[in-house]
């Protein structure tokens, strides 16, 4: 989880950027209040509004709860302003990156989909070799690069794909099906 100084730090930055942070705690989702960013991640996520906790003093929550995450969400440039920001305040302390055009996210450094794959092929017995990670958004970077195969979508941006062993087709036309068809089923 996030450190709770910087955790804390992060929730009043964001506040003070009138951002709208959603912090991960256990298998909740914490808000200061429910609003129309909120409808933006229960859009990509039909059951944030189930896991949903009103917290109206996040900072203190979060500081009290360690959080796996903090994301927050917006209009696509002004998530990229709110991440460049936190980063040159708060880079040394932990990990942001962006995870689709609508939301940010903070991890704890080290954390990401990378250390994540790695750990569970460690615990399964799988070679690194015999992995093979799909993404399209820059928080999948790191997932794709350790892979044994990583894979692209066609509606990935340009640092994505460069990390990429080779780019699939978008997900409007199933890449993902394809790419299983084409990497996994396929002799």
């Amino acid at each position: 989880g996030l450190p709770p100084e910087p955790a804390g730090k992060l929730i009043d930055m964001l506040l003070a950027m009138d951002a709208y942070p959603v912090a991960s705690i256990g298998d909740k989702l914490h808000v200061r209040h429910l609003s129309d960013a909120f409808d933006i991640y229960e859009f990509y996520d039909a059951t944030a509004r189930e896991q949903a906790v009103v917290s109206p003093d996040l900072a203190a929550t979060v500081a009290e709860t360690t959080p796996l995450k903090v994301l927050f969400a917006g209009q696509p440039a002004v998530v990229q302003s709110q991440l460049e920001r936190l980063d040159a305040a708060l880079g040394h302390e932990l990990n942001f990156v962006r995870s689709h055009e609508f939301f940010g996210e903070a991890t704890a450094p080290g954390v990401n989909k990378g250390t994540a794959l790695a750990a569970l092929a460690n615990r399964l017995g799988i070679a690194r070799e015999e992995t093979l990670a799909i993404g399209d958004e820059n928080n999948d970077i790191e997932m794709l690069t350790w892979a044994g195969c990583g894979l692209a979508m066609g509606n990935a941006n340009t640092a994505v794909r460069a990390a990429a062993d080779a780019i699939v087709p978008s997900v409007v036309e199933h890449g993902v099906t394809w790419a299983l068809q084409r990497y996994v089923l396929s002799s």
